[in-house]
């Protein structure tokens, strides 16, 4: 293995982050971590698009329980919380609509963390 630096332009590692995470959300694999991990790591360098890009995805996938494994669920969930001041829409809202159009299951903020309950109409 090579020691030597590489550049990349900041579009290039947008892009690579974004396919990296489409590739790992909703597989059963190590990925999801890594993904998580290189997505924070490199944070600054997304731009508003991309972070409301992760977030929809992640509500999505969440939302229609094709998230991957129950440990990746929290993985998932650093990256909505992360992502919840820097995006362009209300987080709880989409995730409360999302949950109410399936019907069976709701995200609520609860102190710096997001909790699944069963969906009721309150």
């Amino acid at each position: 293995m090579t020691t030597q630096k590489i550049e990349i332009n900041p579009n290039e590692l947008r892009t690579l982050l974004i396919y990296s995470f489409r590739y790992a959300l909703g597989r059963k694999t190590y990925a999801s971590q890594e993904t998580v991990e290189l997505i924070l790591k490199y944070w600054d360098f997304l731009e508003e698009q991309d972070i409301d890009l992760i977030l929809k995805d992640i509500i999505t996938a969440i939302a229609e329980q094709n998230y991957g494994m129950e440990m990746d669920l929290a993985q998932w969930q650093r990256l909505l919380i992360k992502g919840r001041d820097r995006c362009r829409f209300d987080v709880d809202k989409v995730i409360a609509d999302a949950a109410k159009e399936k019907g069976f299951q709701e995200y609520r903020k609860a102190g710096s963390t997001l909790k699944l309950k069963e969906y009721t109409d309150e």
